[in-house]
């Protein structure tokens, strides 16, 4: 195993926990997969993150309670996350398996499960295109020195993570896959998986989801089955389990794992309602009646009657009556009509 390091400024734990993501659980009664204690200094790692090595962007981890989850074009990554207030380091050590050849890049369902390396980053937090966003540094490949990398906080982290954000009416897709989210609780969900092209048919799975901490954007995941797809197939003996969140773009991206195993999905969320709803009525509606009406009534009423009636009846009038009156009606008018016309038509058209 590889250890990484993450320097931080020269600065207080403050700093980090000012900056970025609030513990999951403010206590040190956390453990990681592996059952070691995590600090509730390291838990501010926790978050969705994007990466890049030497310039070439594509890798997406997952930093949650003392563990990583990675992937990319070619492998899948693994490892534990520890942060030492003191030093202001961070160490985490991965494991790097090759993608399956029958993984699909198209339809964002990888299997990692081939042959594996030891990865180490040693990273200072930066701010590139916001305080404190970024963690930049050297990569190693097998403890040799390789090139530089780059991990950015996706910004998605103190999202919610409601039952109802993954269980909207319609089903959620991928290229060639479908993803049906049923709630069976408040707290949980039930998911089944099919294949629906030619080259996948038959391929199905089945598994569970549940809320951890609803103020944060993670769900806890476990694949109980999984049958006819790439990859080995999984049963209830041997579940694969992890996690699962949102992306900035309203996917749900699915990380699990078990021993020599990871598995990573990615779905985009059921269409909307003509694809364009705001959350208004009629799709294209601003929020007003008759879709462009303005808010006054006739869609071209500017708030007097007949269209150019300047507050006085007949349309025309300009407050005297017949072209001669001096503003006063049969000796009485003052300028409204009948006397009690106050400006709007039938007395109750207030435009």
């Amino acid at each position: 195993m590889v250890l990484i390091r993450f320097a931080a400024f020269s600065a207080s734990a403050l700093l980090l926990v000012g900056c970025l993501a609030a513990p999951d659980d403010d206590d040190d009664d956390v453990t990681n997969d592996q059952g070691d204690s995590v600090t509730v200094t390291t838990q501010q790692l926790n978050g969705f993150w994007n990466g890049e090595f030497d310039g070439v962007s594509g890798l997406r981890m997952l930093v949650y309670n003392g563990n990583a989850y990675a992937v990319d074009a070619a492998r899948g990554y693994y490892g534990t996350v520890s942060f030492t207030e003191q030093s202001q380091t961070a160490t985490m050590t991965l494991e790097a398996f090759a993608l399956n050849s029958g993984s699909d890049s198209d339809a964002k369902q990888l299997v990692a499960d081939g042959s594996n390396q030891d990865y180490g980053f040693d990273l200072q937090l930066a701010s590139v295109a916001a305080v404190d966003d970024s963690l930049v540094g050297a990569f190693t490949v097998n403890a040799a020195t390789s090139g530089r990398v780059q991990l950015t906080d996706d910004g998605t982290w103190d999202n919610n993570s409601a039952i109802s954000r993954i269980t909207p009416v319609g089903k959620w897709t991928a290229t060639g896959y479908e993803l049906f989210i049923s709630r069976t609780s408040p707290t949980s969900a039930t998911f089944t998986g099919l294949g629906v092209a030619d080259d996948n048919s038959g391929c199905n799975f089945r598994g569970t989801l549940s809320t951890l901490n609803t103020s944060y954007n993670l769900y806890q995941a476990q694949l109980s089955r999984r049958d006819n797809c790439i990859g080995a197939d999984v049963d209830s003996d041997n579940p694969l389990s992890g996690y699962a969140g949102m992306n900035a773009d309203g996917e749900l991206e699915f990380y699990l794992r078990e021993q020599g195993r990871l598995l990573f999905m990615t779905f985009a969320a059921p269409a909307t309602d003509d694809g364009t709803d705001d959350g208004t009525d009629g799709g294209t509606n601003d929020g007003t009646d008759g879709g462009t009406n303005d808010g006054t009534d006739g869609g071209t009423d500017d708030g007097t009657d007949g269209g150019t009636d300047d507050g006085t009846d007949g349309g025309t009038d300009d407050g005297t009556d017949d072209g001669t009156d001096d503003g006063t009606d049969a000796g009485t008018d003052d300028g409204t009509d009948a006397g009690t016309d106050d400006g709007t038509d039938e007395a109750s058209d207030a435009a």
